[in-house]
């Protein structure tokens, strides 16, 4: 009952271990809003005529080379096309060129292309299904007017965020667009909307007319979808990373099932090979006097001369053996070779000599001893050996 015990005991913290494990993978691998600043970056046209927010796409885990963002955050004051922009990105004293690859004046969405694949940007993950009065935030960059100073400064104090829900679905310029419960400055066009998770819902881009300096319009995430599949531009959904997620927490609970199963099995053989079963033993002598004989193990042998202390009685007068000279005693699932202060000693098969009144534990169904000289052989059997 005890070893059942240990062993249900040993099972329940290799699954309790892999359910911690997977708790931990799962928060881990969550796309929560902190970690999405390192997806934001500030960016300035190429005439220093605008300037604004952007949020890398791409896919977890390769470095990023794309970004989004508004149309008019690199749109140029002539009305020419945009062609460059300069990027700057959170947290890292880092600035990089980029090409304006896509862009929709009418839809108010451009796409970027980095000069460089950067480690350090964090794609946003892209989740399509948003519902009504759904809490939402818009995170980016809000400035200050002064273009340059701005720029050259930016960092993660400069970002902001503001608070709010879905309110409805509407139509504009042809485009499925959110309207936001809450108003949010004009410079934050081009900004990431993203839900409790971190999950890009949408982007900034319209306000309710020209001379309104806030916002109420997020640009949904199909709409989002459509553009980058139209430019071959490789995004990850929120199913993705769950669908992703789910595999790469199966394979983890697998190996540890599998290490456990191993490490159980092996605790099973290990124990079968030490749980002998003396109960079921004999003793047979080998050599000497007494070769032949065999003695059923009850739990207790003592060996000697003394025929009123001992099962296996030597002659009175044969050289070496002490009266009482060794027991083999078992106690519990444990068997042990006690020597009883005998004159010439009692040995294990290889010649070395135990000390006296000091049990040596018996781990062999092959254990074979000798007392006073090697002819006196004892060795364990079985009773089909016999």
């Amino acid at each position: 009952m005890k070893m059942k015990n240990k062993y249900f005991r040993f099972m329940l913290g290799i699954c309790s271990y892999i359910i911690f494990c997977c708790l931990i993978l799962s928060a881990c691998s969550s796309n929560d809003i902190g970690k999405s600043d390192s997806s934001i970056v500030m960016i300035k046209n190429a005439t220093m005529s605008t300037y604004g927010t952007g949020f890398a796409i791409g896919i977890q885990g390769e470095p990023i080379d794309t970004i989004a963002t508004s149309y008019s955050v690199v749109a140029t004051q002539n009305g020419a096309a945009p062609k460059t922009a300069e990027i700057r990105i959170n947290g890292f004293d880092k600035k990089v060129s980029a090409n304006v690859t896509y862009y929709d004046a009418a839809r108010n969405i451009a796409i970027l292309k980095l000069s460089e694949s950067l480690k350090e940007l964090k794609p946003m993950i892209i989740r399509s299904d948003v519902s009504y009065n759904e809490s939402i935030y818009v995170r980016g960059y809000d400035g200050t007017g002064n273009i340059m100073s701005d720029f050259e400064n930016f960092n993660v104090t400069d970002i902001i965020q503001y608070s709010g829900n879905i309110s409805t679905y509407e139509e504009l310029n042809t485009m499925i667009v959110y309207k936001y419960s809450n108003e949010f400055n004009r410079a934050l066009v081009g900004a990431p909307a993203i839900d409790e998770n971190g999950n890009l819902i949408g982007m900034c881009a319209y306000s309710l007319n020209s001379m309104n300096m806030y916002s109420q319009y997020i640009i949904s995430s199909d709409e989002l979808i459509k553009c980058f599949l139209s430019e071959n531009i490789d995004f990850m959904t929120s199913d993705e990373v769950k669908y992703k997620n789910v595999i790469i927490i199966t394979i983890f609970s697998g190996i540890i099932l599998l290490t456990a199963i191993i490490i159980f099995a092996l605790l099973i053989l290990n124990k079968k090979e030490n749980n002998l079963n003396f109960k079921d033993k004999y003793i047979k002598i080998t050599g000497g006097t007494l070769k032949g004989n065999i003695y059923k193990f009850n739990g207790k042998l003592s060996i000697g001369r003394d025929e009123n202390r001992c099962d296996v009685v030597y002659p009175i007068d044969e050289p070496g053996i002490s009266a009482l000279h060794c027991t083999i005693q078992l106690e519990g699932e444990n068997c042990y070779l006690v020597d009883n202060f005998s004159k010439y000693g009692t040995y294990l098969e290889n010649g070395e000599k135990i000390i006296s009144s000091i049990p040596y534990k018996i781990e062999s169904d092959k254990f074979a001893f000798y007392i006073a000289e090697p002819k006196n052989r004892f060795e364990f059997k079985d009773k089909k050996e016999i």
